[in-house]
């Protein structure tokens, strides 16, 4: 068994210096591990360089300063482990809730908002904060760390205005305006000048500013991906007529009932009861739409034109309220009161024929959406703008058809 000389450890001590470990205490921990293999499997008649040369390989996969690396991410930060772990599984977890999200929201399956959300709250605040964290340690230029720093925040600000606008909810524009404008024309430029300089760096630096750049360029196009302003503007025009078209129907049909004789009016009173009854439920459902997507109160939201709404906020929440007969206010009764409220009418004596092409509620939704019910083709993806402007055309044909079935009762007499 050969013995190690003192001339021997420190030959072995410069060597694991040169090779870059310069912490006291590791630098004398590999020494003894070394000279323990080389006392007890160093066979006879071997070089001792040779032999140390053979074994050394076995501390490291590149180079020895791999352990001092290793060192100073356990001393300077002691959960590096367990932090880059986590980074893995909020990075596997994020993309997977992401990407599930986006196919669950193409198929308008329930449950996509919440993976879309979950997802992007992963995203931006647990894998990208991490990143800036990890990328801290790795960095060991002040300038980078300030510049990578800033690069994430900005990406943060971002992700959270990209999962803001998915999900139709306020400031998603604002947020992304202000993240890829700062990204874009500030960290961008800031990345490209602190490294092109250096030789090392500068194909690395220029293929990522142009990468940068290119995504930053198509994340502006999603800016105002909804409805032109010209669009927007002419159909409020167009909803705001149909108000007062309403009003007016109502105004009406006011008149025109006062207008009645009494024995008519006895004989259509079980009518305009239901309408009445119809219109009230009608409008409770417009209110409530309003109020449950655009945090407001009742009182306002009685009041409140299309103008003052965002389009597809709550839209999910919105259509499964609808869609839910364990609600109060839903699509299902509501055809079904239109349908009780056709039945009276007959009831009342009107034929059915006259009524045939008045209430035919799913044989007018398949000429115009195919295959679908009534409810679901008006309710079960529809938005709060596109949910109130329906429930007011409703209010209208109510009212005129009710004011032409009184002229019909009226030429019978």
């Amino acid at each position: 068994m050969h013995r190690v000389s003192e001339k021997e450890e420190q030959l072995i001590l410069d060597d694991i210096k040169r090779r870059g470990v310069v912490t006291e205490d590791l630098q004398h921990n590999l020494l003894d591990h070394v000279c323990c293999i080389i006392e007890n499997e160093m066979p006879e008649g071997v070089s001792f360089l040779g032999f140390y040369e053979s074994i050394i390989p076995r501390f490291f996969n590149k180079e020895l300063k791999e352990l001092q690396v290793e060192t100073d991410n356990l001393i300077r930060f002691k959960n590096y482990y367990a932090m880059k772990k986590t980074l893995y599984i909020a990075g596997i977890v994020s993309s997977l809730m992401t990407i599930l999200g986006a196919i669950f929201k193409t198929f308008h399956l329930q449950g996509a908002s919440v993976l879309i959300v979950l997802g992007g709250l992963s995203f931006s605040f647990i894998f990208l904060p991490l990143i800036i964290a990890l990328k801290f340690k790795d960095e060991e230029s002040k300038t980078d760390k300030l510049v990578f720093g800033i690069g994430f925040l900005l990406a943060i600000l971002v992700s959270v205005g990209v999962m803001f606008k998915l999900m139709h909810w306020p400031m998603a524009n604002i947020l992304m305006q202000v993240g890829i404008t700062g990204f874009v024309f500030g960290y961008v430029p800031l990345y490209f000048i602190t490294r092109v300089r250096r030789p090392e760096l500068k194909f690395n630096t220029m293929v990522n500013t142009v990468l940068m750049l290119a995504c930053g360029g198509f994340l502006y196009a999603m800016f105002n991906l909804g409805h032109s302003h010209y669009v927007r503007d002419s159909f409020f025009v167009m909803h705001q007529n149909m108000r007062h078209q309403v009003d007016n129907s109502n105004q009406e049909l006011e008149e025109r009932t006062a207008e009645l004789n009494d024995s008519l009016k006895i004989d259509v009173q079980n009518v305009l009861e239901a309408t009445a009854a119809l219109k009230s439920y009608i409008e409770r459902i417009r209110v409530n739409s309003i109020v449950t997507t655009q945090n407001t109160n009742e009182v306002n939201a009685a009041t409140m034109n299309i103008t003052s709404m965002s389009w597809g906020v709550s839209a999910e929440r919105l259509q499964d309220e609808l869609m839910d007969p364990e609600k109060e206010l839903n699509g299902l009764e509501l055809k079904q009161k239109i349908l009780d409220w056709k039945k009276t009418i007959v009831e009342s004596g009107l034929s059915d024929e006259d009524l045939e092409h008045w209430v035919d509620l799913d044989g007018m939704t398949t000429l115009e959406f195919g295959k679908q019910s009534w409810e679901e083709a008006h309710f079960g993806h529809a938005t709060v703008v596109s949910v109130v402007t329906y429930l007011d055309q409703l209010s209208l044909e109510l009212n005129m058809r009710t004011i032409q079935y009184l002229n019909i009762k009226e030429e019978q007499r």
